[in-house]
């Protein structure tokens, strides 16, 4: 009897470890690289609309070669960083933001550091996108260059600076002085450095999402309009609903990645209360080129326990490198699981990334053109940037498992 006992304690121990060293395997290990204070100075960021201390979203980052660029749309203010947390450039609106005599006089410890220091009228900041000679800024237009279109509100332009911080010209919706956009949700630039946007036109009767690809010269390339009614069923099904999450390009080809979540009414439902349950999520590839749907593939359920109840954290896609696609799902205990997707549908590798004890009010994510994933947390008292390399799961195009 004690033989056998000890047997299955044994056997219990060595489970224990085993559980324990595969989730230790599984987690990617976290870098915290350098925090901003909450504040109004020339380094610091404010992304709360004091009325009524909601998160103010005009916010966005972007990682390339190991510098950090950052907006923040209610200081009205974009900065770069090294990846120490020195602040090497600064544009700003001086009517929103004090002199920024401190920054001006600051020593650092690099001999480095040169500091750019430039006034802007900047409205609202949002999302950034950056090349090694270009930095590329989404801001709201002044109220008189605002129009609306059959009911679209038409109020953001993209910003054109050099890598100095000097203002070339500005992106609209048909290219370089173009009328404003509606709603951006996104910039990227390919590795030609064409720029790529994605904006939505919505109003109470339609919704559409667009696409277009800007040349060097900022001339409009391809425009593409995508609409939920266009999207094909997957096979064997006919009676779903279709709701667009997101959309992601490829930045080497005319590739578009659609992340779908799909719903059916309940068939429980009455005729007075109808009920809409989710089914699954899955991706549908979209080549520009061709005008043509394919490759559609189904996302793995992904339960978490929350308040002793086992409920679904859907997956959300992050970004695209070198033919994969990367999706994070919220978990447990401050983490998020990562999930790898490659060119023929297979799921070839799944992480845990831990965020920290933070007291999180937002965060955004983003995959670096080296595929680097880089975080930015905001908290009550900082916004913390930090990262994960998720560059090492790649070498030489093929998944490190």
């Amino acid at each position: 009897m004690h033989k056998k006992a000890f047997i299955l304690l044994s056997v219990l121990i060595l489970l224990s470890i085993f559980s324990c060293n595969k989730s230790e395997r599984n987690m990617l290990e976290k870098e915290i690289l350098f925090s901003i204070p909450l504040g109004k100075l020339a380094d610091e960021i404010d992304y709360f609309q004091r009325d009524n201390l909601q998160f103010s979203p005009d916010n966005d980052l972007y990682m390339k070669k190991g510098f950090f660029y950052i907006s923040n749309g209610r200081s009205g203010k974009f900065m770069k960083f090294n990846s120490y947390g020195d602040i090497l450039t600064l544009i700003y609106n001086p009517n929103r933001n004090p002199y920024p005599a401190e920054l001006m006089a600051r020593d650092s410890d690099d001999s480095n550091v040169n500091r750019q220091v430039i006034p802007w009228q900047f409205n609202s900041p949002g999302s950034i996108a950056v090349t090694d000679d270009d930095i590329y800024i989404v801001d709201k237009v002044a109220l008189n260059r605002q129009v609306k279109d059959h009911g679209v509100l038409m109020d953001r332009n993209i910003l054109h600076f050099n890598a100095l911080g000097e203002y070339q010209n500005f992106i609209g919706l048909e290219g370089v002085g173009g009328q404003p956009f509606p709603y951006i949700e996104n910039i990227w630039v390919r590795n030609d450095s064409e720029l790529i946007v994605l904006f939505r036109t919505r109003n109470r009767e339609d919704e559409s999402w667009f696409v277009n690809w800007y040349s060097v010269n900022g001339n409009l390339r391809y425009s593409v309009e995508i609409r939920e009614d266009m999207i094909p069923m997957p096979e064997g099904e006919t009676d779903l609903i279709i709701s667009l999450d997101n959309i992601i390009p490829d930045l080497n080809r005319y590739e578009l990645y659609l992340k779908l979540s799909y719903f059916r009414k309940d068939k429980n439902s009455s005729s007075e209360n109808i009920n809409i349950i989710e089914v699954f999520g899955g991706t549908l590839d979209f080549n520009v080129e061709e005008s043509k749907w394919h490759n559609w593939s189904r996302l793995p359920e992904h339960m978490i326990n929350a308040d002793n109840k086992e409920i679904d954290s859907p997956y959300s896609l992050i970004g695209s490198i070198d033919n994969y696609l990367l999706f994070m799902s919220l978990g447990e205990n401050n983490t998020y699981n990562l999930l790898i997707k490659d060119g023929n549908g297979r799921f070839v590798q799944e992480r845990s990334l831990d965020i920290g004890a933070f007291s999180v009010i937002n965060k955004k994510f983003y995959l670096s053109d080296q595929g680097i994933l880089n975080g930015i947390i905001y908290t009550d008292q900082e916004a913390i940037v930090m990262w994960w390399r998720t560059d090492k799961l790649f070498l030489n195009g093929r998944i490190d498992g």
